[in-house]
């Protein structure tokens, strides 16, 4: 058994993309389409996919008609548009995977500045989720974003002024090469 998928393009035509274990099949699906105009038809060998131009769909149609009645194929239908959405992973194909949503920026859901130190961050969580929370009649779904905010803001700042302490504490003037310069043969400070 075969499997076509097909995907529309911006410009109005298809991709297609044979997947089967029948290697006479398979021979066969792409021979009926490389009878197509050659102007019409184009394969990426780096998605292992045919892309047919908008002039020939009623002929991809009537193919994909026939290769149902002919060779039993099954043809799956991917809605999006634009891209192929194909990746091809250690010789196996997959299918396009669903965007995920963008995530809102912290600082806007705060009402932030980024320059914020960490008491105003804290400060405009406690004030954001005093007006929001659940038991005080907000919603779930606001105080969610809210504290994600939070959460990825502190994990930042806490994140920085650790990057800060280390430097701080490795570069101290004990710590310096440079400490003894100062000295005097005698062991006494020279005057700075």
């Amino acid at each position: 058994m075969i499997t076509i998928h097909v995907k529309p393009t911006l410009e109005g035509g298809r991709f297609v993309k044979f997947n089967g274990d029948d290697p006479h099949v398979f021979a066969e699906c792409v021979a009926r389409l490389k009878a197509f105009p050659a102007y019409a038809r184009r394969y990426d060998p780096q998605l292992k996919s045919w892309h047919v131009s908008a002039d020939c769909t009623p002929e991809l149609e009537d193919f994909l008609a026939s290769a149902v009645i002919d060779f039993n194929a099954q043809v799956k239908r991917a809605a999006g548009v634009g891209g192929t959405g194909w990746r091809s992973k250690g010789g196996r194909d997959e299918q396009p995977q669903p965007r995920r949503a963008a995530q809102p920026d912290p600082y806007v859901v705060l009402h932030l500045l980024p320059s914020a130190p960490l008491p105003v961050v804290k400060a405009a969580h406690r004030a954001l989720a005093l007006l929001h929370h659940p038991d005080r009649g907000g919603e779930v779904a606001a105080m969610q974003k809210i504290n994600l905010a939070y959460e990825q803001i502190a994990s930042r700042l806490v994140a920085r002024s650790n990057r800060n302490l280390i430097f701080c504490t490795s570069t101290r003037w004990r710590d310096s090469p440079r400490r003894h310069s100062c000295l005097c043969a005698s062991g006494a400070r020279s005057p700075a």
